[in-house]
Formats: C-alpha cells, structure tokens, sequence
C-alpha cells in the first residue's frame, strides 16, 4: 500500500474492527501529547482536551494524563498492551472495555478501567525474503504481505483474524525471481552460473570477432535481462582512424592486419606507430599524433572516416560514412580552448535497404538486407525472367533495378514418324492427348512431363526413337514409351518398319557350278522353303553383268532365323563395316561356327570381284580353274566386310551361298541390354611399355566417350591368360550401339565363336573390319608366353600373336596373325571390369 504508513494501517484497521464489532467502542479524546499511545479499548464519555502525556498500559491502560485547556473525560483503563517493535504483531487486549467516566473540560479525567473477555488470532512472522503487516489481532483486521525486492508472491498477500481467532488462507511464500537461460551469440559464448536475481550474464566472442551489444547483463526483479542481447560480428576494423598532419598505410583492415602511421614532413610522431585491428572490431592503441597540435588528431569512426587538415583551435574536424553507411549524430567537431574536440565522435550505422519481394511464380533469395547484399531471384519450373535476376542493396538505402517478372515459358514440341513402316504415337502429356499423322507439334509450358506411346500398325514394328536434341531420353531407345521433361524446343522422331527380311548361310555345299544366277536363286528357294521361310530370295553372287547388289532391288534391314538377331541395315553399311550379327545361321537357324567359307565373287560395296585372279565360275555355270586360281568369298562368322570378301574358293570346291531375302524396305535395330561396354582403340598401339599403356590408352578412350567405369586391354599376359584380366561373374559386354558381345560374360570366353567382336570405338563413329588388333594368344584361355606377348609387351623385338577385329571366330579375331613386335597399324579391344 503506496503512500500509507503502519500507524495509518493500525488505524484503518481498529476502525474496522469497531465497525464490525459495536460493543468495543472508542473514545473521541484529543490528540496525544508528549509521545503517549491511545489506549484501544475503553469508552469515553466526554469529549478530551489535550492530554497531559500518559501512556497505555499493556493490560488494564494507563491514565490518559491531565487535560490541558479544556476539560477533560476521563479515560478508562486500556487493556491494549504497548505496541510492539516494527514488523511484529502487538500484544491483544486482555479483556473487554469498560465505561469510563468523562470529567469537565479542561481537567483530563482519570482512566476507567476496561474488562470482558476476548478473542485473537496468534502472531504472524515474516515470509522468507518478505515482511508481514498486521496492526492488528483482532477478529477482522487485515495482515499485508509484501516480498523483498527480486522476489516474486506466491498466495493471496492479505490475510483476514476471522472471528474462531485464526487467520484465513496459507501463508504467501516469496521465491526468487528467474529470468531464463541466456542464448550463445553465433560466433561467441555466454558464461553465467545462475539465472536469478542479482545474477550476470558475462558474454564474448571468438577470436576475430567483436562483441556488440550489452555485456554483462544482470538479472532483474521484473524478471527480464539488463539490456540487449549482444552479438558477434566480423572482426573488421575498416579504415583506421585518420590523424592530423599524417596518415596511416594499411595491410588491410582484418583481424591482425597493421595500419603503420606516418606524419606530414614538418610534424613529429607522438604515440605508437603500428597498429593492429584486433579481435573486438577496433584497431590496437590510440592513434599517433604529429606534433604540434592543440586538440591531437580526432578519433575516427567505424565505418567512416574523419577529415581535419588542421588542429588548433577553432579548426573543424569533418567526419564522414563510407559508402552504405550513413551518419548517426552530427558531422562536424570543433576544436576548442582546452585542447579537446567538442561533442563526441559521430557514429556511422550500415544503410538498411529494407525487406524486399518475391515475384509471383519465382522466389528471392536474400542473407541480409543491408548495403551490399544481393537478392538473388528464381523463377519456378516452367517460367523465365527477361528482367535480371539479382538486385544489390545501395548506399542510398534502395535495390537496384526492379522487381523481376516470372512468365510461363513456353517450349515446342514436335513428333515425327519415320520409316518404311506404319504406326501411331500418342501422347498423354496434357488431358487431350495427342494422335499423330505425319508430324504433329503443340506448345507447353516449360517443365511439361511428356510421355509418348508409339504403336506400330497390324504387321509393323516399331524400331526406336530418335530426337533432337539428343540427351533426350528417348534417343536410341526400341521400347514404345518415351518420357522425358519439356525444357527445350525438342523434336521427337518414331521410326516405324515393316518386318524384316531374313539372310541366311545355306545349311547345304555345293560346288559353284550352280546354272547360274537363276539356278543359284532356285537353291536359296528351296533351302528357304526347308526352313519354312516365306518370301523371295536371291543368292548373293555377282556376274561381269550383274552386281550382287542390284540383284538385291533396294530391299533393306535382315535379321537371322532362328535367333531373329539382325545382321544388316543397308548394303552401303558393308562397306563401313556397320554390321550387328555376322549371318552365320543357315535357314534351320543352325548356328554354322567359325570358318565358314560361303563364295560371293562381290567386293564389300556389293560390285562384282573379278580380276587376273578371281573367277565367276563362267558366270556359276562352269567348273573353270584355268588360269585363275578360286572365286572369291567370305567367312559367315565375319561380321564385316571380310564377310564377303575375304577368302577363297576352287569352282570346283564345296561351298556355301548367302541368300537374302528381298520384299521388303525394313530396319533393324540392336536387341538385348547395355550392361559393361567394349570397344577398339581409334588409336594404334606399339608394344615396348607393358601392358599398362594398353591399359591406360582404353581409359583414355572410354573417359573421351564419356562412358564411366575401369577398363582394360584384351590382352594376354606373359604366363597367364586374357580372360584372367576380367570377371566374369558381372554382367556380359556389348558395343556402343548396344549389341552384346555374348549372352553372358562367361560365353564370350567360350567355345570357338562369339556373338559378335567389340569391333566399334568407344564413341560409336568408327566399325572396323580387317583391321588388325593385338592379342597375344590364339585364344582367351591359351596362357600367354613370352614369345607370343612381346615379352609381356615390353620388347618390340619377335612377334607377337594378332587377329582380324571384325570376326566373330575365336580363331580369325584372336590368332589369325604372329606379326614383328614393333608392327604399326594395330588396335586393341577394351572391356570394362
């Protein structure tokens, strides 16, 4: 209770209690002098004068004391006891008031004396960290509590005497006042052992770090922490302050760089020189001055600078922000008669460029809004900005630029169907759909997810799909969907084909005196009619007036019966070595092995072979030999040009014949999965270094090509074999363009053939043929040996075993050739490990 003292509360209180309580009345006596109490029980009679200076007696009161000028009652005897020491309860009346005879005014009266019984509540004690005040025990006075200062109540702070003598509610408790854990500043820490009142909290920074904000901070009785949260900012100390009449040169103006000082010529360096910019943001020492000087040279300010080309009295010195900062206080400091500046040094506050926007359909990316920060702007999936997408905060407190603009971005998309074949592509991408005839093209928005289905017509099949640009990912791929995401203009194109032709090996040998063309046609007939393949077939054999290939009536795409592999796209592939699978399967769709010699008298461009020492066999109609030697041939396991031409034959020698089928214009593509990829070196390779520069030339290679993983030379080792270099439990090889080497890894190392050689380079542009390639045994499971290795292709003395890169024969790819060690003009076959 503000403003009221404990007599005053000892007042109120008796007053209350003879309200509540009529039979205990009070006297209207006067005032009284020289210290003495009023008694608390009792009845006057008459009105008092001034009292003469009696005191109340604990129990049965003290005379009130003789009157003064007027006429005085006469007090009763007061059963009230003297009032205890401040803080403590007084003593309750002992009994009941009495009647007390008032005497004339001017006379005080003598006191009466008071009984009855009487009831009270006991005496309160202080809380701990608090104080009680209760003037009174009576039934119906008032006990207050209060709590030292940094404590806080816990209950009601007043309790009431009720009329059984025991005073209502628990007694309040006072408990500490906790103002909460402190928060470690980013690069500082906050020590503090107690959280309560009167407690500190002392904080500070890491090296290279300045301390901003209030440091220690003290816990309050409201229950809040003195001041402000500090932080830990960057130890820059900017520019060190300037001095009159000299200047500082800096290292820097980050921690431990030095600012070295130096006075105008005619002045002298008082103080330290050098100076550091410390930990705290601040450089070390106090700035030099040069002498004379009145006033010294003024201290800089952060993030500014201060300008005062002279020092004496009335000069000014002129302080100034660096850019993006800007003045809080005045400019300018005079210099006055007692030698100091005037006023205090101004300081400069980072300009605030304020919150800035997001573009709607884009985001902003921002650290901090003030001066030299940068909002970096995203427009979202499908949209772009013509506008630039970061703004930077000005020394003038505004972004640069405006606002950027996030539109949709809109990308063409454009299907094609390709081909000698006939089928549909539909599309799924939006909710009409799409059915293509020709070509079709739609617009979208950037981002669009497309999927289209391609679906080739009754008796067709779809080949594949091709696109621009190429990293789509429908490139390359023979399944009928293709998904991909709409970030570019992109034209797909669906490659649709009639079924393709068969090519086959006659199962049967015969010799070239066949009747000729036609008769050597009627074979293929019959033969393709025992494998019970339909259509018309043509013997590949060339005449002095019929090539091989326009025999063929511009048919396109072959595949092989039995396993239906494909062999051959376009006659014009031959040439380029560009073939799938050898065609090495006869119409059975037996596989007829390695060394296969079928008679073709055709060179690779499918023109007829003819010379001093090739024959037509009198156009296959005679068993001529003299004076030419054979008819020329190939080997059917060769899946290049030495297909066709290659070897040999007598006319008169059994031999087998090529029959392709020719109704339709098909293509063909490569079947089964990529899993570890082979290749040829395009780069030749010498023995003399080891084996580890085979090694590293197919890394090489395969790291150009972007194709990732390890890969080593096919190659043997002195001592050991090739397929020791590589695991077999992995998955099997396959070219570039797909085609596996072998139905698994094992298979490629077994047996006299394999499926096809790795005769392709890494990045898909080269096929070769008869190019000769190092391998240093007849076959992978032959152990090399020094002889056969070059001295584990380290000499480029002897020889050394080669095959022919473009067959599929163990014999002819691994073991066809020993050439000289020091041989030009040979590559090597990689695979991956």
């Amino acid at each position: 209770m503000h403003g009221v003292s404990r007599l005053g509360l000892f007042l109120v209180a008796a007053t209350a209690a003879g309200c509540l309580y009529p039979g205990l009345k009070f006297g209207t006596g006067g005032t009284t002098a020289a210290g003495g109490a009023t008694a608390t029980s009792g009845s006057a009679a008459g009105s008092g004068g001034i009292s003469g200076g009696g005191k109340t007696d604990s129990v049965g009161g003290g005379a009130a004391g003789t009157s003064g000028s007027s006429k005085g009652g006469s007090s009763g005897n007061s059963d009230a006891g003297v009032r205890d020491a401040p803080g403590s309860q007084p003593d309750v009346p002992a009994g009941g008031g009495g009647t007390s005879t008032g005497g004339t005014s001017g006379t005080g009266g003598s006191g009466g004396s008071s009984s009855g019984p009487g009831t009270s509540c006991p005496a309160l004690k202080d809380p701990t960290n608090g104080s009680v005040f209760a003037p009174s025990r009576i039934p119906g006075s008032t006990a207050a509590y209060s709590c030292n200062t940094g404590y806080k109540p816990s209950g009601s702070l007043t309790r009431t005497c009720q009329p059984d003598g025991t005073w209502n509610a628990a007694e309040p408790t006072c408990t500490i006042v906790d103002c909460g854990a402190v928060s470690n500043p980013a690069n500082g820490s906050a020590s503090v052992s107690k959280t309560t009142f009167g407690s500190t909290a002392t904080y500070t920074c890491q090296t290279g770090f300045g301390l901003a904000g209030t440091s220690p901070r003290t816990c309050q009785a409201d229950g809040s922490w003195s001041g402000t949260s500090p932080t830990c900012g960057p130890a820059d100390c900017l520019a060190p302050p300037g001095i009159s009449n000299g200047s500082p040169t800096t290292t820097g103006s980050t921690f431990s760089s030095t600012a070295t000082y130096a006075c105008n010529s005619g002045y002298n360096l008082s103080g330290t020189a050098v100076h550091t910019c410390q930990a705290d943001r601040t450089w070390s020492g106090t700035p030099p001055t040069c002498t004379p000087v009145d006033c010294h040279t003024p201290i800089g300010t952060t993030h500014g600078s201060v300008s005062a080309p002279i020092t004496t009295y009335g000069s000014t010195a002129t302080y100034s922000c660096d850019s993006g900062y800007a003045l809080a206080s005045a400019a300018k400091l005079t210099c006055q008669t007692n030698g100091a500046w005037s006023g205090t040094v101004p300081t400069c506050a980072l300009v605030d460029c304020g919150p800035i926007a997001s573009p709607d359909y884009g985001t902003v990316s921002v650290t901090t809004t003030t001066y030299g920060s940068t909002a970096t702007y995203k427009c979202n999936t499908g949209y772009t900005s013509t506008n630039p997408l970061t703004r930077t905060c000005q020394a003038d407190g505004t972004w640069t630029g405006v606002l950027p603009t996030c539109t949709a971005q809109m990308i063409k998309l454009t299907v094609i169907k390709t081909g000698h074949g006939a089928g549909t592509v539909n599309g799924s991408y939006d909710s009409a759909g799409i059915s293509c005839g020709a070509t079709c093209q739609a617009t979208y928005r950037s981002g669009t997810p497309i999927n289209l289905t391609a679906t080739a017509d009754a008796g067709q099949q779809f080949i594949g799909w091709t696109s621009t640009p190429s990293s789509t990912t429908c490139t390359g791929r023979a399944i009928s969907d293709c998904s991909f995401s709409l970030t570019q203009d992109t034209t797909v194109q669906a490659d649709f084909s009639p079924p393709p032709n068969y090519v086959f090996t006659t199962s049967t040998q015969q010799n070239a005196v066949l009747g000729g063309l036609k008769g050597a046609d009627a074979l293929c007939a019959a033969r393709a009619a025992a494998g019970k393949l339909s259509g018309t077939y043509v013997a590949w054999l060339s005449t002095a007036s019929a090539s091989a290939v326009s025999r063929l009536k511009g048919a396109s795409g072959w595949i092989r019966p039995g396993d239906s592999m494909p062999v051959l796209n376009n006659i014009e592939d031959i040439a380029n070595n560009k073939f799938f699978y050898p065609p090495r399967m006869d119409e059975l769709g037996t596989d007829l092995g390695a060394d296969q010699v079928v008679i073709t008298a055709t060179n690779v461009n499918g023109t007829a072979d003819i010379g001093a020492t090739n024959t037509t066999c009198g156009d296959f109609t005679s068993g001529e030999t003299t004076p030419v030697t054979f008819v020329s041939g190939g080997f059917a396991s060769a899946n290049s040009g030495v297909f066709t031409a290659f070897v040999g034959a007598d006319c008169g020698a059994p031999s087998r014949l090529y029959c392709f089928g020719i109704d339709r214009q098909a293509q063909v593509v490569a079947k089964g999965p990529v899993a570890r990829f082979a290749f040829m070196t395009k780069a030749d390779w010498t023995p003399g270094k080891g084996i580890g520069t085979a090694d590293a030339l197919c890394q090489q290679d395969a790291t150009a090509a972007g194709l990732a993983g390890t890969y080593r030379a096919l190659l043997a080792p002195s001592g050991s074999t090739i397929a020791s270099r590589f695991g077999t439990a992995g998955s099997t090889w396959a070219r570039v363009d797909g085609v596996p080497l072998a139905a698994s890894a094992e298979l490629f190392f077994q047996g006299t053939t394999f499926g096809v050689p790795p005769n392709m380079s890494a990045d898909g542009s080269v096929y070769y043929g008869q190019t000769g390639v190092w391998t240093g045994a007849v076959s992978p499971t032959t152990v090399g040996t020094a002889a056969s290795t070059c001295g584990d292709w380290l000499s480029t003395s002897g020889q050394g075993q080669s095959g022919v890169a473009g067959d599929t024969s163990v014999d002819v790819f691994y073991g066809q050739f020993s050439v000289n060690c020091n041989s030009a003009g040979l590559k090597v076959a990689c695979l991956q490990i």
